[in-house]
């Protein structure tokens, strides 16, 4: 167990006890099992925040100043916009023609493709992202360091006459190209991309295995707890229905309920929709991709168990979206099962089957999701660096392209909100502005 600082242990044990009461609640759980369980609960719950890291305090005071969670996250997309797109790829390219700027930043984009599709599995492996990372960096680093040596001779071989005739576009062959400062601008771009891209890894990492040293063991225990999360929720839905239609309620606590017309407006209905999506992603994410294997046989069974969960977790929203105390009582129950075999590592026992054109049209709906928000993305730089329309000349100020491209980021998310996982993990903040899908 990891030594705290003495505030944060504090807030790390206030947290574990508030899952302990949590569990002590669900009456469908026999006395016996609670106290079973519970110390794994209190693991877990630990895992969870210390997982979180001391992001938590800031989180929490962000929640609480509703002005300071906008103006950092506006602050956040500034400074992602000037580091990305000022730093790392407009001042490499000052001094180079509109022409020459473009096909700069086309001849980066083709040098990031062709290193790194060859290390796609690299990148499927766990802490591959940063392996990835290092391996591009060490091979940018060579580039750089024989810069001048590489520009040279590929000046050299682009003299001759056949090539500075080639037309890479109407009206533009080799030869009027400025070779030479191109090479640079490119190489300097290649540079801090990557460097970014190393430092951002890095970062994802550290968050990733912050208190562990599996990262696997506290993607569980968020899952543990979420699911905890919601059979609570349930347990005080249900505790609060008509007392004629449930006997594991409290007596003393009656109002708006499940087994009434207002449940549709509540807030508790959209909150444990929300609560189900977001186990239902984790599951077939986070959790997933951190129990990955080298062996692909296991792979293929892990992946067969993540998308059970998530199936079974997605198949009670329509329950939660309509209520019903029978429903919701039986829906109580189940989840409070899940509770225990969670902690138990009865992964199996959560899955559901899922046929195989189900898993495929989430799939695609999913891939077309985030191939619509790189799109999106990727036509903003392509509008403010490449600038391809008369009418978008103007998107050379700053004044122009900063709220274009701070636009384009929502919009992203908006279409895809884990993009921003997979961006930064910085990045995930500006997330919570976005409605969750």
């Amino acid at each position: 167990m990891r030594n705290l600082p003495q505030d944060e242990e504090r807030r790390v044990e206030h947290y574990a006890s508030e899952r302990v009461e949590r569990l002590r609640a669900l009456s469908a759980l026999d006395e016996a099992t609670r106290v079973r369980i519970e110390p794994d609960i209190v693991r877990t719950a630990r895992e969870v925040h210390i997982g979180e890291g001391r992001m938590t305090a800031l989180r929490e005071f962000r929640n609480e100043h509703r002005w300071i969670r906008w103006a950092s996250n506006l602050l956040i997309a500034f400074i992602l916009w000037w580091v990305l797109l000022v730093w790392a790829i407009s001042l490499p390219l000052k001094g180079l023609s509109s022409a020459d700027s473009s096909d700069a930043t086309a001849l980066v984009a083709l040098m990031l493709i062709l290193v790194i599709l060859p290390m796609k599995k690299v990148l499927g492996r766990r802490n591959g992202r940063v392996k990835a990372a290092l391996a591009v960096s060490a091979l940018t680093l060579f580039f750089t360091l024989t810069r001048d040596w590489w520009i040279a001779e590929v000046l050299r071989f682009a003299a001759h006459p056949v090539i500075q005739a080639w037309h890479l576009y109407p009206e533009r062959s080799v030869g009027d190209m400025k070779g030479g400062a191109i090479l640079v601008a490119m190489s300097l771009i290649l540079a801090r991309i990557t460097l970014l891209m190393l430092i951002l890894e890095a970062g994802r990492a550290a968050l990733l295995n912050a208190g562990t040293s599996a990262p696997n063991a506290s993607t569980s225990a968020k899952l543990v707890d979420a699911l905890l999360e919601i059979a609570w929720r349930l347990e005080d839905l249900v505790s609060r229905t008509r007392p004629d239609l449930d006997t594991n309620r409290d007596p003393d606590r009656l109002g708006a309920t499940i087994g009434t017309y207002d449940y549709l407006s509540s807030p508790e209905r959209r909150d444990l929709v929300e609560w189900l999506e977001t186990a239902a992603q984790l599951s077939e994410g986070d959790w997933y991709k951190t129990a990955r294997l080298k062996d692909h046989a296991a792979n293929i069974e892990i992946r067969r168990v993540a998308d059970g969960i998530a199936c079974s977790i997605r198949r009670w929203k329509p329950v939660a979206a309509m209520g019903g105390p029978e429903d919701m009582s039986q829906m109580r129950n189940a989840f409070a099962v899940a509770v225990v075999n969670s902690t138990e590592g009865e992964w199996g026992l959560l899955a559901s089957d899922v046929s195989a054109r189900e898993l495929l049209s989430r799939r695609l709906i999913k891939a077309l999701r985030r191939v619509t928000a790189l799109s999106v993305l990727a036509g903003a730089v392509v509008l403010v660096l490449v600038r391809p329309f008369s009418w978008t000349e103007g998107l050379g100020s700053a004044a122009l392209a900063a709220p274009l491209m701070v636009s384009a980021v929502f919009l992203a998310g908006f279409l895809d909100p884990t993009i921003y996982d997979r961006m930064t993990p910085v990045t995930k903040l500006g997330a919570e502005l976005l409605p969750k899908q």
